[in-house]
């Protein structure tokens, strides 16, 4: 099986990408990351896919968006936001980068430390200090003839140090809970060679019994650790979710959202500041007040809530 990874500085309508997916092989496996400052429009997005992407394509919020496609043969990772502060977050080994003509020269440096030897670069109408910066860096390169852009190969001038033997991917999972089912579904995912261990005859034996549970993402003025992570989770569990056939089709459940009651008067302001702080989409997260909110439950809420 032939993996692939390549890394584009700008997602832009998603063309690039498009083409990576058509040209994969049969066999192929293509890991994508492109950066992008915010999450574009499904509606503008180019999709000749069969509409796969479109629909699970990510609400508009902050942070890294995982879209698994071709059942799991192909990964998108949306990095949302500057590309300074994006890219030193990578950590990946690059076989294939797509530089958008705004790239700064200064962040060369950063593409040579995710390359892969070999490791090919094409460069859309690049200025004339990033080309400087990119041999500099370590790719060798070369105008294309016709157009402003030029190609370039990693070859580092450092000496290379013997590749590593491949790894033995295989683990041992004990107990089909929730967490357990959940992390080999992942390892496999992987590629792991997975042995998942379980005492009783059927998963979730030991599970809390409730009937049903409630699955929602934190939020916070500051957009802490916790917050960032349950939002990465949460949105990428939906996507999942719906590419496996929906909640409430192929699983029991219901898409129906979750109404969080202010305490009182002051956690009710500090809702709002949240809210207004980040300016999610409302198909995120929206406040109510007393009104809307009584409305929604069907009886009173003196303080209204998101």
């Amino acid at each position: 099986m032939t993996r692939r990874v390549v890394l584009d500085t700008d997602f832009g309508h998603g063309e690039r990408f498009m083409a990576e997916w058509h040209a994969l092989p049969p066999q192929g496996v293509l890991h994508y990351l492109a950066v992008t400052p915010r999450v574009p429009s499904a509606d503008t997005i180019v999709d000749t896919n069969g509409a796969q992407l479109r629909a699970l394509w990510p609400l508009d919020v902050p942070g890294f968006h995982r879209i698994l496609l071709d059942d799991g043969r192909v990964t998108l990772d949306l990095l949302v936001g500057a590309l300074d502060a994006v890219l030193p977050q990578v950590a990946a080994r690059v076989d294939a980068f797509h530089v958008d003509a705004s790239f700064p020269a200064s962040q060369a440096r950063g593409l040579a430390k995710l390359a892969v030897l070999g490791a090919t670069l094409h460069a859309r109408a690049p200025d004339e200090a990033l080309a400087w910066a990119l041999t500099a860096a370590g790719f060798v390169c070369k105008a294309i003839e016709g157009t402003g852009d030029i190609g370039a190969v990693y070859q580092s001038r450092r000496p290379q140090p013997a590749s590593p033997p491949e790894p033995v991917r295989r683990a041992i999972v004990i107990g089909a809970g929730v967490a357990g089912s959940a992390a080999s579904h992942r390892f496999c995912a992987s590629g792991w060679d997975v042995t998942l261990i379980e005492r009783h005859a059927a998963p979730a034996q030991e599970a809390s019994g409730n009937v049903a549970g409630i699955f929602m993402p934190l939020l916070s003025k500051d957009d802490n650790i916790p917050t960032r992570l349950s939002r990465a989770a949460y949105t990428f569990a939906l996507r999942e979710w719906r590419r496996l056939g929906g909640v409430g089709r192929v699983f029991d459940g219901a898409s129906c959202g979750v109404l969080q009651l202010a305490r009182d008067a002051d956690h009710a302001t500090v809702q709002q500041d949240v809210v207004a702080a980040w300016n999610y989409p409302e198909e995120y997260v929206r406040w109510l007040d007393a009104g809307a909110a009584g409305e929604l439950l069907g009886g009173a809420t003196p303080h209204g809530g998101w």
